[in-house]
């Protein structure tokens, strides 16, 4: 260490020497240079502790701001997406003209979060600036959502507005004013709407033609649901302001409605002066128009139906009351007496009762009754479970009456589908039995095996419900083998069965019978096999004969005017062949293929041709006695009205237009406006021709399928049938 003089020291006094202040000097040496460096650190620390407090500051002013900007994330995140109560949940009026509000809110909670913080100076700007700009962002949304939402709800009253425009329209469909009135105001509202929604012109235009369109229609469907004839009316006096997409459904319906309208007054007409359903038919049937005839055939078969229903429930209402009174007085020990059997009931019901009461409640089976009952709880089990037995009661012995409601009570509950399962198993296990496996090949080939099940369950559930119980398995054993199901001698018979079954329906049933007859009177042996023979045949014969005499009559028609052409369907009351389709045939059908040309039957004029729904593409052709020949469902019609027509003249290709179900010709004869068989009309026209030219020879089939070798002329007539083939 460096040596200082201390002036005091008396060491330096006593050395005698002298020291000048005025002359005395310092230097780093005099103070230390470790002092010097200490003091210079101690500086140096005060400025970096200041840097590193100033720099910590500025992190926690930062921190302030991110915390600033998360708090105001974690508000609008509530105030505008919260599912509940969040205002981007919210839609129509309960959002339109919020934005103001919302933002306020904002504005707000971030001016408390600012003062809160205690930032100031630059650090108050950055926050601030932070803040504004996250506003701008939610002012755009809030305000987009606030626009969009006022649009929706606007749109949602306008929609609203005309819905109330339309359904008034319907209520005032017989007021011309009124709905004039409220179509002008339906404009007004459109032009509102079009000034807050900043329409352009043609979409102003557009929306009150769209409008009009709906509003003549409303008018126009509420009048149909009244069946009113001014649907037509208003149609035709505003189809211009209808969208033209929209006129051939409407039409339809229109049309649709006159028809049913006048359908309906006919058919009222018809049966106020009618003394049946078949002479108010008859009048209807009269009608010339197709359409027309067969609306109001429906219509008066729909009003004859309702009116046998109502009287159905009322005397079915009565016979129970009836049935009331029997088992009061059965319990009160009192006899019946034909003053309990209701007046207004008719005479076939009453008949019944008199008998239940005649023969004390245990009448003799009827079995036309019986029969009737049980082919229905065959073949309609649903329409035979709504069948009112107390009915048919005195009719009924009481076990039979008990069976047949136990039937009901079955078919209700599914039971009687068991049954049959149960005799499935049952048949199955007899055939087995006489050497027939249901899964192995039968003598006569396998695919009659389906049938021989269905046969014999058949005769087990009439056997069943004849002696009211279960069939067993001897009796069972006897049923399959009295059908011929064992040993070739049965093959045979079985064979004779299934031609007179190919022949005619119920055939199996009729044998059946014959077997049961034959036991009746072999004191209830069921017949030998020679025996069954000669009734299978029997009845084979009986079939030729009704057969030949079909091919007899067919012939006879193939022989008229109709160029040897099948007629597939006859003229008068038929089943409709298809949805549609005409009850009463106001024609013939003629088979052809499609396109085949057809040739004109009689000579004569075309008065017209067209279209129609129900006929397709029509031809008609007078004749010189003043009847209209009509051909219709054609595929081409060619020839035009005006066009003179010869005898056998193609006139049209053939086709399936129209209500039809495949191609064909419908040919109907038109005389004194009522429609005649084609037929009999031909018969009582055709003139002998005399024809030198020679004859050829072809094969004809009649309606039945049944063919034959006849003589045609040159035009195609049969003029003789050589022989059947």
């Amino acid at each position: 260490m460096a040596n200082v003089p201390i002036v005091n020291d008396t060491k330096v006094a006593d050395k005698h020497i002298d020291f000048d202040y005025n002359k005395l000097q310092f230097n780093e040496d005099m103070f230390g240079a470790n002092v010097y460096e200490a003091l210079d650190k101690l500086g140096k620390t005060g400025a970096n502790i200041s840097a590193q407090v100033g720099k910590k500051v500025d992190e926690w002013n930062k921190t302030k701001i991110v915390d600033i900007t998360n708090q105001l994330d974690s508000y609008t995140n509530t105030a505008l997406y919260d599912k509940n109560n969040g205002y981007f949940y919210k839609t129509g009026e309960n959002a339109m003209g919020q934005s103001d509000a919302v933002m306020a809110d904002y504005d707000s909670f971030a001016k408390e979060l600012l003062e809160k913080s205690n930032l100031s100076g630059n650090y108050l700007d950055m926050a601030k600036s932070t803040v504004a700009a996250k506003r701008n962002n939610i002012f755009k949304s809030v305000h987009k959502h606030d626009a969009d939402e006022t649009k929706n709800w606007q749109t949602n009253v306008y929609n609203q507005k005309e819905s109330n425009f339309l359904n008034q329209a319907i209520l005032d469909r017989n007021d011309d004013e009124r709905l004039a009135s409220n179509l002008k105001q339906g404009y007004n509202i459109i032009n509102l709407q079009a000034q807050l929604q900043e329409w352009d012109q043609p979409t102003v235009d557009l929306k009150k033609k769209e409008f009009a369109s709906k509003y003549h229609i409303a008018v126009i469907n509420g009048l149909l649901g009244d069946g009113s004839l001014r649907a037509k009316q208003y149609y035709e006096a505003h189809k211009n302001e209808i969208d033209p997409n929209k006129h051939n459904q409407i039409l339809n319906a229109v049309n649709s409605n006159e028809l049913k309208y006048n359908s309906n007054q006919l058919a009222d007409e018809y049966m106020l002066g009618a003394k049946s359903e078949e002479e108010a038919l008859q009048k209807a049937y009269a009608i010339e128009n197709i359409d027309l005839s067969d609306a109001t055939a429906q219509r008066i078969r729909q009003k004859y139906s309702e009116i046998k229903r109502i009287k159905a429930q009322k005397e079915n209402e009565l016979i129970d009351g009836f049935y009331d009174i029997v088992l009061q007085k059965q319990q009160n020990g009192q006899p019946l007496s034909y003053d309990d059997i209701p007046d207004e009931l008719s005479s076939k019901e009453k008949l019944s009762l008199m008998k239940y009461i005649n023969q004390n409640g245990k009448p003799t089976s009827e079995d036309d009754v019986w029969l009737q009952l049980y082919n229905m709880s065959v073949n309609n089990a649903q329409g035979f479970v709504d069948v009112n037995l107390n009915r048919y009661k005195g009719d009924l012995t009481d076990g039979e009456y008990k069976q047949f409601v136990k039937r009901q009570e079955e078919i209700k509950t599914g039971k009687y589908l068991t049954q049959i399962k149960d005799d499935d198993k049952m048949i199955t296990e007899a055939l087995k039995a006489i050497g027939l496996n249901r899964n192995s090949a039968f003598p006569w080939g396998a695919d009659k095996k389906d049938i021989a099940y269905s046969e014999i369950r058949a005769m087990v559930r009439e056997f069943e419900i004849r002696k009211g119980r279960s069939i067993t398995d001897n009796e069972l054993m006897n049923i399959t083998n009295s059908l011929g199901y064992k040993d070739q001698e049965g093959v045979i018979l079985y064979k004779q069965l299934e031609k007179g079954m190919r022949e005619r329906t119920g055939f199996i049933k009729d044998v059946m019978n014959d077997f049961v007859y034959y036991q009746s009177k072999h004191n209830g042996e069921m017949p030998p096999n020679d025996e069954k023979m000669k009734i299978i045949q029997q009845r084979i014969n009986q079939k030729v004969q009704e057969q030949n005499q079909e091919i007899s009559e067919a012939m006879n028609v193939a022989m008229n005017e109709f160029q040897g052409r099948r007629i597939t369907s006859k003229y008068g009351i038929r089943t409709a062949p298809k949805k549609g389709a005409s009850t009463n045939h106001k024609g013939i059908d003629l088979a052809y293929q499609m396109n085949e040309p057809i040739g004109a039957f009689v000579e004569g004029k075309v008065v017209y041709t067209g279209y129609s729904d129900s006929l397709g593409n029509y031809v008609g052709i007078k004749d010189k006695n003043g009847a209209i020949h009509q051909y219709g469902h054609t595929n081409k019609v060619l020839v035009k009205r005006g066009d003179k027509i010869n005898k056998g003249d193609i006139i049209a290709n053939a086709g399936s237009t129209g209500v039809s179900t495949g191609p064909h010709l419908h040919y109907a004869v038109i005389k004194a406006d009522k429609y005649v068989d084609p037929v009999k009309y031909n018969e009582q026209n055709k003139t002998v021709e005399k024809n030198t030219e020679n004859y050829t020879e072809r094969i004809a089939t009649d309606a039945k399928g049944n063919k034959a070798l006849v003589q045609v002329d040159s035009n195609g007539k049969i003029v003789k049938v050589i022989r059947e083939i």
